[in-house]
């Protein structure tokens, strides 16, 4: 199942592995963070009913994002103080990094899809710091 990467109780990212499946539908992140990222798993000619979803206001205090290794292969590095902690995606990994600082190195040619809040502001949303 998926891997947690935590510093003490706070839970810097959550990885799930292409080889990772569920019996129906599961979800990995707590509740009130801003991403949520789970996996469905449903039987040929299930049907999820036509819906749409509320126009709700939430305030979103810290962008998370979502990234799944359509192919290739990368390293993640996860900081949190001084801790650091690396975790290899290949094609069909999925992460999503919900805090703390991270670092993205491609092992070879690689296509990210990402996923994250908008809107996106720039130089706003990131302050890069030295590796």
């Amino acid at each position: 199942m998926p891997r947690y990467i935590k510093l003490n109780d706070e839970i810097l990212a959550i990885v799930i592995f292409a080889s990772d499946d569920v019996e129906s539908i599961e979800f990995f992140s707590p509740p009130d963070f801003s991403q949520q990222i789970g996996l469905i798993h449903r039987k040929a000619n299930y049907v999820v009913p036509l819906h749409k979803h509320n126009e709700i206001s939430r305030e979103v205090l810290r962008t998370q994002e979502v990234l799944v290794v359509r192919t290739g292969s990368c390293e993640i590095t996860l900081q949190k103080d001084s801790i650091r902690e690396k975790v290899i995606l290949r094609s069909g990994d999925s992460i999503l990094l919900a805090s703390g600082a991270h670092e993205i190195r491609f092992i070879e040619d690689t296509q990210l899809l990402e996923i994250k809040q908008g809107p996106y502001l720039g130089l706003q949303d990131k302050e890069i710091l030295e590796s």
